[in-house]
């Protein structure tokens, strides 16, 4: 999810698994800001303002401007990043990424692929995952289910009986 004022938690709910796959993956911006520092022309960019959307966030979609890469006021990296929203918002504002923004998302996307930044969990149902929402970006791996998908769940089903279902919360301290 985007939105232009910053979600301090992310919790993930596991109240059932796929039958194969669907890790969440957590990615460490400090771990990401370490990797990117040898490279200050892809840092300087990634600091700029880029368009984004707040898709899923609001009945009313808008867009804001926002850098991907930030700190708090400690210092800390700060990561937002949701390529295909900022691909999206920079089309609906007319305003193209640039070939520096584009290669700058193209090397962010290969830090982001590379193990040592990432923290996997499968999470078992019962299980929480609670997450720094700006500190850390949350993906997960393409998953199986054992079933064809339903449109409505009956009460009365065991939950193992069901697909891989999660719930998933956003939350401000504000």
């Amino acid at each position: 999810m985007s939105d232009p004022l910053p979600i301090d938690y992310l919790i993930l709910a596991c109240g059932q698994k796929a039958l194969l796959g669907g890790e969440s993956i957590l990615i460490d911006a400090s771990a990401v800001y370490a990797e990117l520092m040898a490279f200050p022309e892809v840092l300087e960019a990634l600091k700029c303002d880029f368009f984004f959307e707040n898709r899923g966030m609001s009945e009313d979609e808008k867009l804001f401007k926002a850098p991907i890469l930030s700190f708090s006021s400690e210092g800390i990296p700060l990561i937002r990043y949701f390529r295909v929203y900022i691909e999206s918002a920079h089309l609906k504002a007319g305003v193209p990424l640039t070939a520096a923004q584009t290669q700058a998302l193209d090397f962010l996307d290969t830090v982001l692929d590379q193990s040592s930044v990432q923290h996997r969990v499968l999470l078992e149902p019962g299980q929480v995952l609670i997450s720094a929402d700006n500190k850390f970006l949350h993906t997960r791996t393409h998953f199986i289910d054992m079933n064809a998908p339903r449109s409505e769940i009956n009460d009365a089903e065991p939950l193992s009986d069901l697909n891989r279902y999660m719930l998933r919360l956003w939350l401000r301290k504000r």
